[in-house]
């Protein structure tokens, strides 16, 4: 009997710190998702955190300040994000949300 209910706490306490390791690794905690956007030389960059007050339309507003500041007319903002097709979840987000409209930047493109 004893046995049993300390194979039962181990099993129990080896599932909820693998299920805590995956929550960290993915990043799960967050509401909403992380979406980065960047210009090509990398001066300018900002990362959409909607669960921190980070969102779109503030990146929208910090790009168009960063502009006037350094009198930049012809600079042009990418996603930097990748889309993850096999999240059929996300697909109805990829084609209604513009924030996914954005061309994306591949990393040796940077």
């Amino acid at each position: 009997m004893k046995k049993n209910i300390l194979c039962l706490l181990a099993t129990a306490g080896v599932t909820f710190v693998v299920i805590l390791l995956i929550f960290f690794q993915t990043g799960s905690f967050m509401i909403g998702e992380r979406i980065e956007f960047a210009t090509k030389g990398g001066e300018y960059s900002f990362m959409c955190m909607p669960s921190k007050g980070r969102d779109y339309k503030m990146m929208l507003r910090s790009f168009e300040d960063y502009k006037k500041k350094n009198d930049l007319t012809d600079i042009k903002i990418y996603r930097v994000t990748s889309k993850n097709y096999l999240n059929i979840g996300a697909w109805a987000r990829y084609k209604f949300l513009p924030e996914w409209h954005h061309p994306f930047l591949y990393w040796w493109q940077r």
